[in-house]
């Protein structure tokens, strides 16, 4: 066969098998990222939410139901972090295989913590389901206690209350932050590449060879974090919200508290009185805000201290979406608990 003949043959095949590949969307960068890994050579997956919008709360664009429209194969995180998205896979992504990747026995899986600071400090290091009694927190949902404080506080603070759009509760059940621990991204590249393979057997290897090198680049890149992150335990942090329980618990941080109880949600009067005494009792060394949230609660809460700003990103709100994402999110993960803590 002539070179020119086998080029064009080779060109062919890879056109078909690029073609004849499903039409994938993914919810979050993060799993996009891991979904782009898997599928890097043969199709690009379509992202459904934008890194800058929280999960929590979002409105379709049209370019984004026509793609559920259009899909055969839908990944999204749990209903827990998107809970607004049963209803448009319903009706728009009807005949799409829809896989919820959070479901997974063999994922790490947390309860989400009562985050006010007074809980112990306890952390489950053998990541598991069956570890409550040693990693998980209690839930006392005690958000109203002390609401006699409330009336000692200034007009900043309900204004920061206003600003954050919600009302003080608690989160019970699955924390669906999982991501953010790199064992469940490496779970998930397998979960990936098993269902793709079985929608599209032509390029089943592809997708299983890329989801190994991609979890041996987690495993080089867990190390490496590890490494970066030893001095940083044993320094408290305090979050304006607890997303970030995977990662810190991997990597054994001293998470002091969070100053709202759910995702997006705002504090009583009383609560960010209670994160100000965690912050003095804990000699919290930094305070971190999110690039999908208002920051004024944070600055109210550490209003007349030295403490160090820092801040956080679960979502990857600065970020390019695709297969390289996932890995600089995590980096940036540890570069911002080196910075704040170390200073």
């Amino acid at each position: 066969m002539s070179r020119p003949i086998a080029l064009a043959t080779a060109l062919f095949f890879a056109t078909s098998a690029y073609a004849d590949a499903p039409r994938v969307v993914a919810d979050i960068a993060p799993l996009h990222s891991l979904v782009a890994k898997v599928m890097e050579n043969v199709e690009e997956p379509t992202l459904l939410i934008e890194t800058t919008a929280s999960p929590h709360s979002y409105a379709l664009r049209p370019s984004q139901a026509s793609a559920l429209e259009n899909a055969d194969v839908v990944f999204f995180t749990s209903q827990g972090l998107t809970p607004w998205i049963m209803t448009p896979l319903e009706t728009l992504a009807n005949n799409a295989l829809v896989v919820e990747v959070m479901t997974e026995d063999s994922l790490v899986h947390f309860e989400y913590r009562e985050s006010g600071g007074d809980h112990d400090h306890e952390h489950d290091h053998g990541h598991g389901d069956d570890n409550d009694d040693d990693g998980h927190d209690e839930h006392g949902h005690d958000e109203h206690e002390g609401e006699d404080h409330a009336d000692e506080h200034s007009d900043d603070h309900a204004d920061a209350h206003d600003a954050a759009h919600g009302d003080d509760h608690s989160d019970e059940g699955l924390d669906p932050h999982g991501w953010l621990d790199p064992e469940n991204a490496k779970s998930w590249l397998s979960q990936i590449a098993d269902t793709l393979s079985k929608q599209d057997p032509a390029n089943a290897k592809i997708y299983r060879d890329n989801a190994q090198t991609a979890a041996k680049e987690i495993d080089v890149l867990t190390d490496a974090i590890r490494a970066q992150l030893e001095p940083v335990k044993g320094k408290p942090y305090l979050v304006l919200h607890d997303a970030f329980q995977y990662f810190d618990r991997r990597f054994e941080l001293d998470f002091a508290g969070g100053i709202a109880l759910g995702d997006a949600s705002a504090p009583s009067p009383a609560r960010i009185a209670k994160a100000q005494d965690v912050l003095k009792d804990r000699n919290v060394a930094c305070v971190f805000t999110e690039p999908q949230q208002n920051d004024k609660l944070v600055k109210v809460v550490i209003e007349g201290t030295d403490v160090k700003l820092g801040q956080l990103d679960a979502i990857g709100a600065r970020l390019s979406p695709g297969p390289e994402l996932y890995a600089a999110l995590l980096q940036g993960l540890a570069d911002s608990f080196e910075i704040c803590a170390e200073g």
